[in-house]
């Protein structure tokens, strides 16, 4: 008879791994998922997975990693998920026979996806996984001929034509590559789709390109840019996924988001026993003043401070707390081996704002007596630590 740990430990390496084989390819009905699900339950429980007893905790706790409080064992629905993420990843990549039929035969010559229905078993979990993944799917724009301009992520985290409300009809006749609208002297757009990429906060001289490679796609939350099941769970954890854009803000502001989760479930508790035990209602108003005062008394007690940034200066307004700005940047010399006579040597570096964000590159151009031929720096969107420095 297995103890309660063995048990754990056959249902996180060999029970959940089983149905692996048919969930890479099929979308599992969600009766047969909970099924399932139940069965694992019983089994970790009492070693029979066709007996049942009182759950001593709910299959959805159990669920959670060991650092949230749960076992680590993944449920059937979020194993069946991840590996249709998988088989869209291969899906968009369109390398594979299969995913080249599948395309054409659910799209139109346009790209434009059907709207009516054609049987297939494999076509609903590519269609669910589509819509979650999109956000995480990017492109490195080389020569432009594989990226479709109006429905792939290449200009922003979402394609353009989610930016744009055009009849549905007319969808069918945009059928632009990137590469239409680059040249040998680089982008080459018309006026009003110029205008267009203005209007939506997008610099398209910041865009960087390489017409000499071929278009690469990407996965956005691996460093090296490739899919992974591991980054795939994490990234599509709403939680963890929150948690890690915190890290693109100073410290002084992670204080401030801590704070408010801590702070909002107070009162919102404290409301909801006004009204069962004091018949008593409270005025949004009244709650929210409530909310600002305390959030503004904790703003006083960190000893971290903020980005100098408008961004972050909002923040501090809306909240109505202070102000705590870091000190001045200090610049500092460094040295340097001077290249041989009649070279130049070039020195870059890159940077980003946390790992999976705003990066950018600076470069010094110096000839064998220290004299600075140019400088460079530019700011080449949203990337990895690795990719920015590569």
């Amino acid at each position: 008879m297995l103890s309660f740990q063995g048990r754990i430990v056959l249902a996180k390496s060999i029970l959940n791994c089983i149905p692996i084989y048919n969930m890479v390819i099929y979308q599992w009905p969600q009766s047969l998922i909970k099924e399932g699900d139940s069965i694992l339950s019983n089994f970790i429980w009492i070693g029979d997975p066709t007996k049942r007893k009182r759950i001593t905790l709910r299959w959805e706790k159990l669920c959670k990693p060991f650092n949230e409080g749960g076992l680590g064992i993944r449920s059937l629905r979020e194993v069946n998920n991840v590996m249709l993420y998988k088989l869209n990843w291969i899906f968009t990549q369109r390398e594979e026979t299969w995913a080249q039929l599948s395309h054409a035969k659910f799209h139109t010559t346009s790209g434009q996806r059907i709207h009516y229905h054609k049987r297939s078993s494999v076509w609903p979990g590519i269609k669910h996984a589509d819509g979650i993944t999109k956000p995480f799917i990017g492109w490195i724009i080389g020569k432009g001929m594989k990226i479709n301009f109006w429905r792939d992520s290449w200009g922003s985290d979402i394609p353009l034509r989610e930016h744009i409300d055009l009849p549905h009809h007319l969808w069918k006749k945009c059928t632009a590559r990137v590469s239409d609208f680059l040249n040998a002297d680089g982008w080459n757009f018309p006026a009003d789709i110029f205008l267009a990429f203005l209007s939506m906060g997008i610099d398209i001289n910041n865009i960087p390109y390489n017409p000499s490679v071929e278009d690469i796609q990407i996965w956005k939350p691996d460093v090296h840019s490739d899919f992974s099941v591991k980054n795939t769970l994490e990234c599509t954890d709403g939680w963890k996924t929150t948690l890690k854009k915190c890290g693109m803000h100073s410290s002084y502001l992670n204080d401030l988001w801590i704070t408010m989760v801590f702070v909002i479930c107070r009162w919102l508790w404290h409301s909801k026993n006004k009204i069962r035990f004091d018949e008593r209602k409270q005025s949004i108003r009244e709650i929210q003043n409530k909310f600002l005062g305390d959030i503004s008394n904790n703003a006083k007690l960190s000893s971290n401070s903020m980005y100098n940034t408008t961004f972050e200066l909002q923040v501090v307004k809306v909240l109505s707390v202070k102000c705590k700005m870091r000190n001045a940047l200090s610049i500092r010399s460094c040295g340097w081996t001077l290249p041989n006579i009649g070279e130049v040597k070039l020195r870059c570096d890159g940077s980003t704002m946390g790992n999976l964000g705003l990066s950018r590159i600076g470069v010094v151009y110096r000839d064998w007596e220290d004299r600075v031929l140019g400088t460079l720096s530019k700011v080449v969107g949203s990337t990895t630590n690795y990719l920015a420095e590569v």
